[in-house]
């Protein structure tokens, strides 16, 4: 599996997100969670770079192609 190994600035930032479904008939309504790990954190990430670094991220998250998954560790300044 891929690493990604490119530091992220300080302007990135981190939302958490709760999938949830919601049933409702007649007058009565129900919530449940959706799949078994529907707590995630979704992130928008900054990195400032040379283009030889840039064009390297960039290159790197093609071949993933939004599906394929890789390694990453957040950054220790998030809480």
């Amino acid at each position: 599996m891929e690493t990604f190994i490119w530091d992220i600035g300080y302007g990135s930032s981190c939302k958490n997100v709760k999938r949830v479904n919601k049933f409702e008939v007649n007058n009565y309504s129900d919530r449940y969670q959706d799949g078994i790990n529907n707590y995630h954190r979704v992130w928008s990430v900054k990195i400032t770079a040379s283009s030889d670094i840039a064009t390297d991220v960039l290159d790197f998250l093609k071949v993933s192609k939004g599906v394929t998954a890789f390694l990453w560790s957040p950054p220790t300044w998030v809480s």
